[in-house]
């Protein structure tokens, strides 16, 4: 299993989807403030959310440190309550190219229901899957929730 793609909206400065499809090497590179880092906190945010099932990624294991994100209101788009984040992670099943399986996604996997899919995949020769997560705020209840799952 490889990460294939990462398609990203709302997130931090990021308000208009964007596609990063990952390869054997994939370079991150910008001027400061590009995003960057945005696309690496998105992958953090997400795996809080399907392993831990916490819908206000605050501080998260990255990189064998913790790493304080902030939660919702401080990763969601402009600050803005009313929008919601969107997060989908492409995994291809076929070993031809792209990024091979590590911690991160064995992770989020073995932690899902997609797990026992997966270990379907021979009978059903499934060739790629998707994840996605859409998190949004509830005003009533003053706490962001999965509001999407896919």
């Amino acid at each position: 299993m490889k990460f294939k793609k990462l398609t990203i909206e709302n997130f931090k400065s990021i308000q208009s989807p964007i596609e990063i499809n990952f390869r054997p090497i994939t370079l991150l590179f910008g001027p400061n403030s590009a995003g960057k880092s945005s696309i690496l906190h998105a992958l953090l945010a997400f795996r809080e959310v399907l392993h831990n099932r916490n819908a206000d990624p605050q501080a998260v294991l990255g990189g064998g440190e913790t790493l304080n994100l902030g939660g919702f209101k401080t990763l969601v788009n402009e600050h803005d309550l009313d929008r919601t984040i969107s997060i989908r992670v492409y995994l291809s099943m076929d070993d031809d190219d792209g990024i091979r399986d590590n911690s991160l996604v064995s992770d989020l996997i073995e932690k899902s229901e997609l797990f026992e899919m997966i270990r379907l995949q021979s009978a059903m020769e499934i060739k790629s899957v998707f994840v996605e997560l859409g998190l949004s705020f509830d005003i009533g209840e003053l706490q962001p929730f999965v509001s999407k799952y896919v």
